[in-house]
């Protein structure tokens, strides 16, 4: 069948009951809603099991003893693993979780027993990032192969915060910095491992204001569905389609919509295609967000 095919099977209910998050994330998007809001966006969830068939990040701190044995068993991989920081202060800290701050020996055995994972941090200024970062960086590193990447993203800061620890924005200059070493470590990793290895979210570089990289630091865009490399991607698809499109095009005008970050990348690559066919108007619409708030 092909990816858009279903599998034609169909559950009267669903088949896996959640389990429920532990943790108290001050970035947690659930504690930054407002109350009359989706109740389908209130559920926090923290599984395994989810992470391992829907691709969703869980921060592994109310695994079992018996859920290891069985992940070990089951080779259940890729897993997505939230760690934000392997400092076990820090990890407890921003998960509001004593308990939860361990979580290099957890990893450890995962990649003793075969198991694969990516691993992802929110960046919370002051708390997660410079010499934090560096060594949560390090610390997956010596995990390769079984880690296959470290995703980094900016903290998302909704209008709805009352009651919740303070916490800055990642601003532009942060945000640029970041990048800049981001890229001295991917030379690195490419260097040694033959993979670029730690990536950041889109959403990174529109807040830092820079150009989305190429196609080949993305090494066949392993974390696309969480957010990676989805414009690099876009623009790489847009060279394609030009390539195999006729040398003209019937009159056609089109309006996109899209968030406000995005509409500069967007004229960018919709420019080359208006530049080649005189006969097509291209509109972008960007929305300002001011229901979770403009850096969301």
């Amino acid at each position: 069948k092909t990816e858009q095919e279903t599998l034609g099977l169909r559950f009267g209910k669903e088949i896996l009951k959640p389990r429920v998050c532990e943790n108290q994330c001050a970035f947690c998007m659930a504690a930054q809603l407002p109350h009359d809001a989706n109740k389908e966006l209130f559920p926090r969830y923290d599984d395994w099991r989810r992470s391992f068939l829907y691709g969703e990040w869980a921060t592994f701190s109310n695994l079992t003893r018996r859920d290891l044995e069985r992940i070990a068993a089951l080779q259940a991989g890729p897993l997505y693993v939230a760690v934000h920081a392997t400092d076990p202060e820090v990890r407890a800290s921003m998960l509001g979780n004593e308990d939860a701050g361990e979580i290099m020996p957890l990893l450890e055995m995962l990649a003793q027993r075969n198991v694969d994972f990516y691993a992802s941090v929110t960046i919370c200024p002051d708390i997660n990032d410079g010499f934090i970062l560096r060594k949560t960086f390090e610390d997956m590193l010596v995990l390769f192969p079984h880690c296959k990447g470290l995703c980094i993203s900016p903290v998302r800061l909704t209008y709805h915060r009352r009651g919740l620890t303070r916490l800055k924005r990642v601003e532009q200059q942060t945000a640029a910095y970041i990048l800049d070493e981001l890229a001295r470590w991917q030379e690195k990793c490419f260097e040694m491992k033959g993979v670029h290895f730690i990536y950041a979210t889109d959403e990174f570089y529109s807040v830092a204001g820079k150009e989305i990289p190429k196609k080949e630091v993305y090494d066949d865009y392993p974390l696309y569905e969480q957010g990676v490399g989805r414009l690099s991607k876009m623009n790489f698809e847009i060279e394609q389609c030009m390539e195999e499109l006729p040398p003209w095009i019937l009159d056609r005008e089109v309006s996109l919509i899209c968030g406000v970050q995005l509409v500069p990348y967007l004229n960018k690559s919709i420019g080359i295609l208006q530049e080649r066919y005189a006969n097509l108007t291209v509109h972008v619409y960007g929305i300002r967000n001011f229901f979770f708030g403009e850096s969301v």
